[in-house]
């Protein structure tokens, strides 16, 4: 059988931490490579070593060490970082491993490229001719940063569990993956781990909504939940089998058509001493007295939600999200429920077309009265999107440099925006309406 390495690469940024983050399109890979009975082994990149602090959830710092700095940063007073495991620590890990028949490394943020170019750098000079697929978001949002390296580097794009019940995926080096029979799960990639920090939960792939600012569609394609039955028996895999004590939820729209597919699934999820986390923004809207009562009984700690901003002229753009009397009648069902204010988060997004950071102060001030966490969001122009196309006409270096698409960096670019502005956001943020 072929032999398959898989690479989670490095990431280079101004900040980076370890909220419940795992690459599930990796995951999904190792289970399909085990599927067509292929061997494989895995180097996580961006794991936290053990001399890492866990914080509270089992979330935690990556290590890190200064990286040289892109001159278009040179504005930005923060020290610029390599995230993840040292040179020494990988070439100990790929010492130890088969020479494989080929490699296949995922990537993350666009704007953590040079992270990504560094370990495709670092495996040519140890694999010369050996076949590199590289996929994620990265090549599917900007596959020109990787086309042209050299003859032995290819892209894939798009979601791979897209080609699951097709035809079989054609590899380089005349490598193929079946893929009519295979059905999307993550226990055999979890199979491949002796334990792990914390748990992902898929429920759903995909997402109903269209805001301008998110490429979710582009990444995963139509919104499609998952069988019920199948992330049972992955959640209970890793609580039962790895031990884990926290799951996250990673869908776009956990909630939405929560009668037929939320509630049953937390139904069947069996009870055991767990916390169940939702980071990603979930949809207010979808918050009644029976979804609040389901989640405070399973133990949900961290509920996060998308209200971007409540001004009539963004509600294209956020897809009409939320209102300030939603965010009101919603939250006061959670404290009903028995969640407290450090429980909830309401992300609030700065960066949006004409916004001043003035208007974000006052929607800071709006919603901290609710005693939620308010979470100021920096928008990151994604490619692909329709946001993306309107800055890219004022901005055109964010067609072609992901340095660009920084959430640090680009606000800075913004009229009326600074250094200054931006720590006054962060502060208003922490101190709600202090």
């Amino acid at each position: 059988m072929p032999h398959a390495l898989i690479i989670n690469p490095w990431a280079t940024d101004f900040k980076l931490y370890d909220e419940w983050m795992h690459p599930l399109g990796l995951y999904f890979l190792l289970s399909l490579l085990q599927h067509n009975n292929w061997e494989i082994d895995f180097v996580n990149c961006l794991d936290r070593g053990p001399s890492t602090k866990t914080k509270r959830y089992d979330t935690g710092d990556f290590d890190s060490r200064g990286y040289p700095r892109p001159a278009v940063y040179r504005s930005i007073p923060r020290r610029y970082k390599m995230y993840g495991i040292s040179c020494e620590e990988f070439n100990l890990s790929l010492d130890s491993l088969t020479t494989p028949d080929i490699i296949f490394v995922g990537s993350g943020m666009t704007y953590w490229y040079p992270g990504l170019a560094a370990t495709l750098d670092h495996l040519r000079t140890r694999y010369p001719r050996i076949p590199i697929l590289v996929g994620g978001t990265t090549a599917t949002l900007m596959p020109h940063l990787l086309t042209n390296r050299d003859e032995y580097t290819f892209v894939f794009t798009g979601p791979l569990t897209a080609r699951a019940g097709g035809p079989p995926l054609e590899l380089p080096g005349g490598h193929a993956l079946g893929c009519a029979d295979w059905s999307p799960g993550l226990i055999d990639a979890f199979k491949h781990f002796d334990t792990l920090r914390h748990g992902p939960i898929l429920a759903t792939t995909g997402c109903p909504y269209s805001c301008t600012y998110c490429a979710s569609k582009q990444l995963q394609g139509p919104f499609n939940p998952r069988p019920i039955e199948r992330v049972v028996k992955e959640t209970g895999f890793l609580i039962d089998t790895l031990g884990v004590s926290n799951c996250s939820f990673f869908d776009d729209a956990l909630l939405y058509d929560s009668n037929n597919h939320f509630f049953p699934l937390m139904n069947e999820i069996p009870q055991a001493d767990i916390c169940f986390h939702a980071p990603n923004g979930l949809h207010l809207r979808w918050i009644t007295t029976k979804t609040a009562a389901l989640m405070k009984k399973r133990n949900f700690k961290t509920l996060r939600f998308g209200y971007e901003s409540g001004m009539g002229k963004y509600s294209k753009d956020t897809n009409q999200k939320a209102s300030l009397r939603l965010v009101e009648e919603k939250t006061s069902l959670l404290y009903d429920a028995g969640f407290e204010g450090r429980d909830i988060g309401i992300y609030v997004m700065a960066g949006l077309p004409g916004q001043r950071p003035d208007d974000v102060i006052g929607e800071i001030k709006a919603v901290a009265q609710f005693g939620t966490k308010v979470k100021p969001v920096f928008l990151s122009p994604v490619p692909h999107t329709p946001l993306f196309g309107y800055y890219a006409e004022l901005f055109p270096q964010i067609r072609t440099d992901p340095l660009w698409q920084n959430d640090v960096f680009f606000i800075t670019q913004l009229s009326g925006w600074d250094e200054k502005s931006i720590e006054e956001i962060k502060h208003r943020g922490k101190a709600g309406t202090q």
